[in-house]
């Protein structure tokens, strides 16, 4: 009887630990997230609460790029304008990515709340980081996105914590202010710090108007987005091969770098608050080997030097790199996104709601499909299809940057 038992208790132990070893995000490190939150008057079941609220909401799109099924917010999301954009988007993603046929194996998730800040007894704003890892199907390569920052506010009704505002701290804030940053806190807390106290959420009707308007255009053209962007979006060959007009343009020095500080930062550099266009500026600077130009048209790196900083707006910036590339000669901008892109060259996706050029990334890897897969800062991600990054609601274009190689 008691061995019967025993190994009664040990399956029920083994199936209990399955359970959890399963789980979207991994208990251990969601725990230890919360253990090493500043000081809050929370108990930890009301953390736990806010983690996993939280997490439903940002790892939505990534659930339906394994699904392909659409699920709403509703049980976390009170705010009806906000829970209007979280539907709308993940209805269009559905489509979005089964018409790209981009669909995943399975992802993990991990959110990390950086601060909780308490607004009054029941509403509390939270900065937190969340990473996702996830392997698309017939690759045997692994994607990764890395410290997406997000701010959110959240409310406790009825003992559940629900959201009331959300902000995407990469594409929803202003990012005509290229800052230095120190460090990585001070990453998603500086705007925290540099904003009204009352105003932790800037023009935030107007931007989730914005994007309800761009999705739901999106939404309605979905056939003809798709069509354009699907031709724009395949390349023609992963080869490298030098061209007549060779430059010098060393395009697998330029992948080797990106594939080595696509997660990371390389301290020989400073850092920005939109850290972009400096990510693929050293990316060319380092492995592509184009050089520096102290004369116009200038072209200065952002090192961590004594003294006041000497780097040049066309090294951080996207419009300022994209004329500097093709003034100096180092590059040209066929039309049709994607399709002439090789590795090593670089992507600039257009903001709907801002009107705006307002992003940079790397090719870094393409698939047997002709799927280009791209590398980047400000948030890191690391060989990530191009297709994911178009979501109707932010980016609704691409252009290349095609250097001669």
């Amino acid at each position: 009887m008691k061995k019967r038992f025993s190994m009664l208790f040990l399956c029920l132990t083994l199936i209990v630990c399955g359970l959890f070893t399963n789980s979207r995000v991994f208990a251990n490190e969601s725990i230890k997230s919360i253990n090493d939150l500043p000081q809050t008057d929370l108990p930890q079941t009301d953390l736990i609460k806010i983690n996993n609220s939280i997490d439903k909401v940002l790892s939505s799109d990534f659930e339906i790029m394994k699904t392909w099924k659409f699920t709403s917010c509703k049980d976390v999301i009170k705010d009806p304008k906000l829970l209007q954009l979280i539907d709308k988007s993940n209805k269009f993603n559905v489509e979005w990515y089964k018409k790209g046929d981009l669909k995943i194996n399975n992802y993990t998730s991990k959110l990390n709340i950086v601060d909780l800040i308490k607004e009054s007894n029941n509403k509390y704003i939270a900065n937190v980081t969340h990473d996702v890892k996830f392997k698309v199907i017939g690759n045997d390569f692994l994607s990764e996105s890395t410290g997406k920052r997000y701010r959110i506010e959240l409310m406790c009704e009825n003992n559940k914590w629900y959201i009331t505002k959300l902000l995407d701290l990469a594409t929803d804030l202003d990012t005509d202010n290229v800052n230095p940053i120190e460090n990585e806190k001070n990453s998603i807390t500086r705007s925290s710090r540099s904003l009204n106290k009352n105003n932790q959420f800037p023009n935030y009707d107007n931007m989730i108007n914005s994007k309800i308007l761009s999705i739901s255009e999106a939404s309605n053209n979905i056939d003809e987005y798709a069509e354009k962007l699907k031709v724009n979006l395949s390349s023609n060959s992963n080869e490298m091969p030098i061209s007549r007009a060779y430059s010098g343009y060393n395009s697998s020095g330029a992948v080797a770098y990106a594939h080595k500080w696509a997660t990371s930062f390389n301290p020989k550099y400073m850092r920005f608050s939109a850290d972009c266009t400096n990510f693929v500026s050293q990316c060319a600077f380092e492995g592509g080997r184009i050089p520096n130009h102290n004369i116009s048209p200038v072209w200065i790196p952002a090192l961590q030097e004594k003294g006041a900083p000497k780097y040049s707006k066309s090294w951080t910036c996207v419009k300022d790199f994209y004329n500097f590339m093709l003034q100096a000669g180092y590059a040209s901008a066929p039309e049709g996104g994607c399709k002439q892109a090789r590795l090593g060259d670089v992507l600039q996706l257009y903001n709907v709601p801002k009107n705006d050029w307002t992003h940079a990334m790397i090719v870094t890897k393409i698939d047997s499909k002709g799927r280009v897969y791209y590398s980047a800062h400000t948030d890191p991600k690391l060989d990530v299809p191009v297709w994911y990054a178009l979501d109707g609601k932010t980016y609704g274009n691409i252009r290349l940057i095609k250097f001669w190689h």
